[in-house]
């Protein structure tokens, strides 16, 4: 279609075009002054963060979860409804919609918005970095006022429960700490007097003793040899003067008999004394002469001891037997009970270390429970230490912090309906259905209208062309 022709169209229906643009302006006008005034106020919430070095990477996804848990508190039914109560708020509602309904409508004429993040340094210090996040909170309502007074309202209750939530969280976190550490502390005293008591009932046989054990045991060894020496030492004089009293006894004595007994005698000297000692080479001398006398044929005559001297001498000799008897017989029972004693300590000893593995074992597996109990319990002080340090800190509001940065303001004019917009809605529809009749009229309408008509139709110009005379 040439631009001649629409022209020549729309001049031939101006009549209808203008009908229909001026009804679709029309109408938007009566739209944009129908439509009831809604105001809406705003008010901006900055947060601080203390160090932003501490938090996660992704900061702003972390001050959004944070966030969304504050708005749902701030926003929680029993807020809303006050301020609805407070303000008499959807009163043409109140008698066709309950308390939830009126509660989402109020929801729904809330909005935020979050506007920057950014990390600055106000201190100039390494480390010591602080974050600004900002974001609006604005509410909807048919009165500018009412508008204003929610808002400061909501962006009131967004700083308190911030607070709150925080606070309670650190204390929360305090407590909870508190009886990790109490119970752990329980734990560590526990296994300490499972450790003491354990020494104190194995002190001897504990890893440490095995050393001063072996030496024990060899000590008792090498003096339970030594007293088997001293045994068999007094055992053997106790048979001499056994011996030697018996034969006294008897009165009479055959040289053989004699030579058997200076033969004992000598044995016990030789043990006591050198070859050279007086009494070993008197001993000698006796024997070899009763060997004569045996090698002369005299061996078994008795020799009798009738004198009143050989008997006196005899008895003397029997008492001095008797008494050296008794020692001997007083340092046997001595010696016996060392023995018994001694070897009730070997076996002691051996015992202990032959039980020292396994009391080993035991005893590392409860040290390394102290340890280990030991090692949670400093780490959880650790941690209650920093989560008191971080109660103080959100008592003293030097944490991440709610500030209201821009109060919600009364509101100028009503944010909708947006009466220009409105109208040039109106306009380029109104343009729009008047195109639009224009390329319809074009499609259905079959009259020739102009030399180009007849030209489309002839494939000729006319010869000639008759103005319309008046």
């Amino acid at each position: 279609m040439l631009y001649s022709d629409f022209l020549n169209i729309a001049k031939r229906n101006k009549l209808v075009l203008m009908a229909i643009f001026l009804t679709c302006v029309g109408l938007a006008s009566i739209l944009a002054l129908s439509l009831p005034a809604v105001y809406q106020s705003s008010a901006t919430i900055l947060i601080q963060v203390a160090d932003v070095q501490n938090l996660p990477t992704t900061t702003g996804g972390y001050i959004d979860a944070q966030l969304e848990k504050v708005e749902r508190r701030a926003q929680s039914d029993d807020n809303l409804w006050t301020l609805v109560e407070k303000y008499k708020l959807y009163k043409e509602h109140r008698t066709q919609e309950d308390k939830r309904e009126i509660i989402g409508r109020m929801r729904s004429n809330i909005e935020r918005e979050i506007e920057s993040f950014e990390t600055v340094n106000p201190h100039a210090q390494t480390g010591s970095s602080a974050g600004t996040f900002m974001f609006t909170i604005s509410f909807r309502s048919s009165d500018a006022e009412t508008a204003r007074n929610v808002t400061r309202d909501l962006a009131e209750l967004y700083v308190q429960e911030n607070a709150k939530t925080r606070s309670a969280k650190a204390e929360e976190v305090t407590r909870f700490l508190e009886q990790i550490v109490g119970g752990l502390k329980v734990d560590v005293e526990n296994l300490a007097a499972n450790v003491t008591a354990f020494k104190k009932e194995n002190v001897n046989a504990l890893p440490e003793q095995e050393k001063t054990n072996r030496e024990f045991l060899e000590k008792a060894e090498y003096d339970l040899a030594i007293v088997n020496e001293n045994i068999l030492g007094w055992s053997t004089r106790k048979r001499q003067l056994e011996s030697e009293i018996a034969v006294s006894k008897s009165g009479d004595l055959s040289v053989k008999e004699s030579l058997a007994e200076l033969r004992v005698q000598l044995t016990e000297a030789s043990t006591r004394y050198s070859e050279l000692h007086p009494d070993v080479r008197k001993l000698k001398a006796e024997i070899a002469a009763m060997e004569a006398e045996i090698k002369s044929g005299r061996g078994g005559q008795l020799i009798t001891r009738d004198s009143e001297i050989q008997r006196s001498t005899q008895k003397a000799a029997n008492i001095n037997r008797n008494a050296a008897l008794a020692e001997v017989n007083q340092k046997l029972r001595s010696a016996q009970l060392s023995k018994e004693q001694l070897e009730t300590k070997i076996r002691e000893y051996e015992t202990r270390l032959v039980n020292a593995p396994t009391i080993g074992l035991e005893y590392e597996k409860i040290n390394r429970e102290l340890e280990e109990a030991n090692k949670n319990y400093q780490q959880m002080k650790e941690k209650l230490m920093e989560a008191r340090l971080a109660e103080q800190v959100e008592k003293e509001e030097k944490g991440e912090r709610y500030i209201v940065h821009k109060n919600a303001a009364l509101p100028s004019a009503p944010s909708s309906p947006n009466i220009p917009i409105l109208l040039a809605l109106g306009v380029i529809l109104g343009l729009g259905l008047s195109f639009g009749y224009i390329a319809l009229i074009s499609m259905f309408d079959k009259k020739i209208y102009g030399t180009a008509g007849v030209t489309a139709v002839f494939d000729a110009p006319p010869l000639a062309v008759i103005p319309v005379l008046k």
